[in-house]
């Protein structure tokens, strides 16, 4: 919510099945890309983060071969995972790359259509940000996981390291 997409195409150049569906949270709307393999969508994070999971709602016009790649520019892809052989309206997977842009690539269709998702989901932390002055350094963070059931949790234990000592929080 509140970052943009960008679509190799839209099916029928119409409106209603614009990339920025796939990224609205809502459960109605959907990006459907043109009847062709080599289709894809991608994600302007806004800056680049640490991301650990990507989850894709398929409408029935789903992938079969795709790949979930991740780029800081937006021009040089690395691949994150390789899907093959998708038969299932959920695709939820472990990734990690630090990226910006995070695409999915179509390789192979699982239908006569075109490429069609309700959702597009990228999970991770935004990286930290810091003030130091010659006293100290401020740091905030803003530490975000998810709990084994898919809802929001929160961070109570981590360690912060600092040059060779670190403090545990």
């Amino acid at each position: 919510l509140g970052k943009s997409a960008t679509a190799s195409s839209t099916y029928n150049n119409d409106p209603g099945f614009a990339a920025n569906f796939a990224i609205d949270g809502r459960s109605e709307t959907r990006w459907a890309s043109n009847k062709s393999d080599a289709e894809w969508l991608y994600i302007d994070l806004g800056v680049a983060i640490l991301i650990n999971r990507i989850v894709i709602a398929w409408e029935t016009a789903l992938g079969k071969d795709f790949n979930l790649d991740c780029s800081t520019d937006a021009v040089t892809w690395s691949t994150l995972q390789s899907i093959r052989g998708n038969t299932s309206q959920a695709t939820d997977v472990s990734v990690s790359g630090t990226c910006r842009y995070v695409r999915l690539f179509g390789v192979a269709r699982g239908t006569p259509y075109g490429y069609s998702i309700w959702e597009f989901e990228v999970y991770g932390a935004a990286p930290p940000t810091s003030l130091c002055v010659s006293t100290g350094c401020k740091i905030n963070w803003d530490a975000v996981t998810k709990n084994t059931d898919g809802t929001p949790g929160v961070v109570t234990d981590y360690i912060l390291i600092v040059g060779p000592t670190s403090l545990h929080v």
